[in-house]
C-alpha cells in the first residue's frame, strides 16, 4: 500500500516542495525494504539531475542493510549515471567486496554491460571467476567472460581450468555449458567433454558433459560408443538415465539402441533407470513387435511398484484400444496388492475410459471400499473431476466428507474426507448448506489438518 502511495505522490505532487525530501527520507531510512527500493526508483526517474540523488544512490549501493536495496541501487547507478566518475569504482567495489553473492553477481553483470571496454573489467572478471568464495558469483563471472571476452586469449584457458578443477560442481557445469556453446569447434573441447563425461567425480557434471556431447557432437565417431558405455556401466543411476535418454533421442535408428533399451528396462539394478528405459521404449518403439508384450509383462509381474506403474501408464497411453488393456486396468484397480498400482490404474481408467459402462461403478467401488486411504482419495478426486455434472455427485461427496474413514499417521498423508470437501467447495460454492458443513468439520472432524482446512475456507 505504501509502495503504491509513493508512486501516487510523485505522479500528483512531483513539483511540491516537500516531495523530494519525503522520497529521500524514505529511501534512506524506511524500515520496509520495498519502500526504500521504490523511493530510490522514483528519485532516479523524477529527480535524476538533482544534486542529492546520486549521493543517495551511492550510499544505498554501499551501505543499505538489505541486499535487494543494494542491488536496485547498483542497477540505477549503472543505467543512469554510467558516465559519472564514481560509478565505475562503486561497481568494482560491489563486485569484489559486497558481503552478499546476489549483489556481487549483479555488479558483475552491470560492469560488463556498461564498462566492457574499460581496462580493469576483464581483470576483475578473471579474478572473480577463479577465486570468489561463492559458486554462483564464479559462475556469473564465467558467463560474462564468454559474453564479453570470448576472443580474448585467456578466456578459453580459464574455462578449461574451471571445468576440470573448480571445487564446486555448479561452476564446472556452467563452464562446460559455455565451452560447448562458445568453443564447440576448438580442437580441445571435444576431448575435454569426453574426459569429464567419464571421469568427473560429480554425477551432475558427468550428466552435463553427456548432454553437450550428444547435442554438439552427435555425428562424431566416438560419441555413440561413449554414450553406450556410460549407459551400461556408470556407477550413478542419473548418469545412466541421461545417457539412455540421449541414446533414445539421437540414435533411435541405430541397430543396438532398441536391444539396449530392452535390456536396461528389464534388468538394470536401479528402478529409475528401468522407468526411463520403459518410457523411451514406449515413446520410440511403440509399433515394434515386442514392445506391447514387454510392457504387459512388466506391468503384471515386476517387483518394483514404480516400474509397474510406469508400464501401466505407457500401456494406457499407447495401447488404449488394444483388446487387453481395459481388462488389465480394471483388474489392477480392483485387485492388485500394491496401493500405488491401484492408484495408477484408477487414474488411467478415469483418463482414458471415462465413458465406458464399467468405469463409474469401479471408481465408486474403489472410493467406498478400498482398504487404502490414498486409493480412496484418488477415486474420489477422479469422480469429482470427471462426473461433476451428475446429480448424485453432491450427495456422494457430502457423505464422503462426513463418513469417509481416515486416521492420520503422517503429516503428508492425504485425507479422503478433505478431497471430498474441497470438491464441494469448488463445484458447489453456492449451495446453501456448504457453510454449515464447513462449520461442522472445523469443529468436529478428528483430523487436525482437515479442521484447519475448513477454518481457512470459512474465512
Amino acid at each position: 500500500m505504501r509502495v503504491r502511495a509513493i508512486e501516487q505522490l510523485v505522479q500528483s505532487y512531483k513539483d511540491h516542495k516537500d516531495t523530494l525530501a519525503v522520497l529521500k527520507e524514505l529511501a534512506r531510512s524506511d524500515t520496509d525494504l520495498w519502500v526504500r527500493v521504490r523511493a530510490i526508483e522514483q528519485l532516479v526517474q523524477s529527480y535524476k539531475d538533482h544534486k542529492d540523488t546520486l549521493a543517495l544512490l551511492k550510499q544505498s549501493a554501499r551501505c543499505d542493510t538489505d541486499s535487494e536495496v543494494r542491488v536496485r541501487a547498483i542497477e540505477q547507478l549503472a543505467q543512469g549515471y554510467k558516465d559519472h566518475q564514481y560509478t565505475l569504482a562503486i561497481l568494482e567495489q560491489s563486485a569484489r567486496c559486497d558481503t552478499d553473492s546476489e549483489v556481487r553477481c549483479r555488479a558483475i553483470e552491470e560492469l560488463v554491460k556498461a564498462y566492457k571496454d574499460y581496462i580493469d573489467t576483464l581483470d576483475i572478471l578473471q579474478e572473480l571467476a577463479r577465486s570468489d568464495t561463492d559458486s554462483w558469483v564464479r559462475a556469473t563471472a564465467i558467463e560474462q567472460l564468454v559474453k564479453a571476452y570470448k576472443d580474448h586469449g585467456d578466456t578459453l584457458d580459464i574455462l578449461q581450468e574451471l571445468a576440470r578443477s573448480d571445487t564446486d560442481w555448479q561452476v564446472r557445469v556452467r563452464a562446460i555449458e559455455q565451452l560447448a556453446k562458445a568453443y564447440k569447434d576448438h580442437i580441445d573441447t571435444l576431448a575435454l567433454l569426453q574426459e569429464l563425461a567419464r571421469c568427473d567425480t560429480d554425477s551432475d557434471v558427468r550428466c552435463k558433459a553427456i548432454e553437450q556431447l550428444a547435442k554438439g557432437y552427435k555425428d562424431h565417431i566416438d560419441t555413440l560408443a561413449l554414450l553406450q558405455e556410460l549407459a551400461r556401466s556408470d556407477t550413478d543411476s542419473w548418469v545412466r538415465i541421461t545417457a539412455i535418454e540421449q541414446l533414445a533421442k539421437g540414435y533411435k535408428d541405430d541397430q543396438d539402441t532398441l536391444a539396449l533399451l530392452q535390456q536396461w528396462a528389464g534388468s538394470d539394478t536401479d528402478s529409475w533407470v528401468r522407468v526411463t528405459a520403459i518410457k523411451q521404449l514406449a515413446k520410440g518403439y511403440k509399433d515394434h513387435r515386442d514392445t506391447l508384450a514387454l510392457l504387459q509383462q512388466w506391468a503384471r509381474s515386476e517387483a518394483d511398484s514404480s516400474v509397474r506403474c510406469t508400464a501401466i501408464e505407457q500401456l494406457a497411453k499407447g495401447y488404449q484400444d488394444h483388446r487387453d488393456t481395459l481388462a488389465l486396468l480394471q483388474q489392477w484397480a480392483r485387485c492388485d496388492t500394491d496401493w500405488q498400482v491401484r492408484v495408477t490404474a484408477i487414474e488411467q481408467l478415469a483418463k482414458g475410459y471415462k465413458d465406458h459402462r464399467d468405469t463409474l461403478a469401479l471408481l465408486q467401488e474403489s472410493a467406498r471400499c478400498d482398504t487404502d486411504s490414498d486409493v480412496r482419495y484418488t477415486a474420489i478426486e477422479q469422480l469429482a473431476k470427471g462426473w461433476k455434472d451428475q446429480p448424485w455427485l453432491l450427495e456422494f461427496l457430502w457423505d464422503g466428507t462426513l463418513h469417509e474413514p481416515f486416521d492420520r499417521k503422517e503429516d503428508w498423508d492425504d485425507n479422503p474426507r478433505q478431497v471430498a470437501l474441497k470438491a464441494i467447495l469448488e463445484d458447489y460454492p453456492k449451495n446453501y448448506q456448504t457453510r454449515s458443513l464447513l462449520l461442522d468439520r472445523a469443529k468436529h472432524d478428528p483430523d487436525p489438518e482437515l479442521r484447519k482446512f475448513a477454518k481457512d475456507n470459512l474465512k
